[in-house]
């Protein structure tokens, strides 16, 4: 019957890092991901699997990932970007980054990508850096995943 519309589910996830965490980039315009201990709370219809955040819901649908950080390098002229992996696949669409000229500059880097997850797919926060032997630290990074449509 048309009228009758399933319940709504809450999806989403809230999640920052507790401190300063340090990424070794051995290889340039390698990606790695994001070192550290994240707090993910709220955390609905997702599941933490090892450095990945894995989407447990039915159905397929939509979502909207927003990211925010504070990051540096230890070695100058350093562009450095940060993107989203779905399913161990880097989503180029999304990677934004800057310049760190100076050794230990902090920058900001924000970010939006919107992903179709099916149930089981992972999301991954990854970074990158033009200069290879290069420790980048994250000062700040807070994150958000939540339903594109509702």
């Amino acid at each position: 019957m048309w009228w009758i519309t399933q319940p709504k589910c809450k999806y989403g996830v809230y999640a920052c890092l507790d401190a300063p965490t340090a990424t070794n980039t051995t290889t340039a315009s390698q990606w790695y991901p994001i070192a550290g201990a994240f707090t993910n709370d709220p955390i609905n219809g997702f599941s933490l699997n090892a450095d990945k955040i894995q989407y447990d819901g039915v159905p397929s649908q939509y979502f909207e990932i927003d990211w925010q950080s504070s990051i540096q390098s230890n070695t100058a002229t350093n562009i450095i970007h940060v993107a989203v992996k779905r399913n161990d696949e880097v989503l180029e669409i999304c990677k934004m980054g800057g310049l760190a000229k100076f050794i230990n500059e902090p920058i900001a880097v924000a970010g939006t990508v919107v992903v179709y997850l099916e149930s089981n797919d992972t999301v991954q926060l990854v970074i990158q850096s033009s200069q290879p032997n290069s420790t980048i630290t994250v000062n700040h990074f807070t994150t958000t995943i939540r339903k594109f449509y509702d």
